[in-house]
C-alpha cells in the first residue's frame, strides 16, 4: 500500500515544472544522509546517485521544461522512496520525507470526497499546487514555496530519526 501510495503521490505532483523534480532532490538527499547514519553503503551510493540524477533532470525541468519525468520516472521514483524507507527502516518517517507529495494526493483525494459527498468542489482545482495557482501564485512562485515547506518538514523527519 505505501508503494503504491507513494509512487501515485509523486506522479500527481509532476504537474508543475521543477516541483518534483526539486522536491525528490530534497527527499532522496535525507535518505542519503539517514541511510548513511544506519550503516546501508549500497542504499547510500544508490540515493546519491538518485540526487546527482535529480539535479541534472531538474535543471532542464525547471520553467520552461525541455525534459519531462512523465509517468514512467514519477511512478518509478516514487516507489524507489516509498521502497528506500522500507529497507532501511524508517517507514514511519515516510509522511515526513514524501510530505508535499503526500498533501498533493491527499488534496486529490478530499476533492473527490468533497464533489461526491458534498456535491461541491472544495479546492478550485486539484491537486493543490493548481489550487494556489488559480489563487494567484505564479507557477515559479508555487514551485519554490513548496520546495521550502517540503525541506522544512523533511528535516524535521531528519531530526526525528536522529533523536
Amino acid at each position: 500500500f505505501f508503494v503504491m501510495f507513494t509512487a501515485n503521490a509523486v506522479n500527481v505532483a509532476d504537474g508543475m515544472d521543477g516541483l518534483a523534480g526539486g522536491s525528490l532532490i530534497i527527499t532522496f538527499a535525507a535518505l542519503t544522509v539517514l541511510s548513511w547514519l544506519g550503516g546501508y553503503p549500497e542504499i547510500t551510493l544508490l540515493n546519491a546517485t538518485t540526487v546527482g540524477a535529480l539535479l541534472t533532470y531538474t535543471y532542464f525541468n525547471i520553467k520552461p521544461a525541455r525534459f519531462q519525468m512523465g509517468d514512467v520516472g514519477s511512478l518509478g521514483l516514487g516507489a524507489l522512496l516509498a521502497i528506500n524507507t522500507i529497507v532501511i527502516n524508517r517507514m514511519l518517517l515516510l509522511p515526513l520525507l514524501a510530505f508535499i507529495f503526500y498533501v498533493e494526493l491527499l488534496s486529490v483525494i478530499i476533492q473527490i470526497a468533497g464533489r461526491y459527498l458534498l456535491g461541491r468542489r472544495l479546492f478550485r482545482m486539484a491537486p493543490f499546487h493548481y489550487h494556489v495557482e488559480l489563487r494567484g501564485w505564479s507557477e515559479e512562485k508555487t514551485v519554490m514555496r513548496f520546495w521550502v515547506i517540503h525541506a522544512v518538514v523533511v528535516l524535521l523527519g531528519i531530526w526525528i530519526a536522529l533523536n
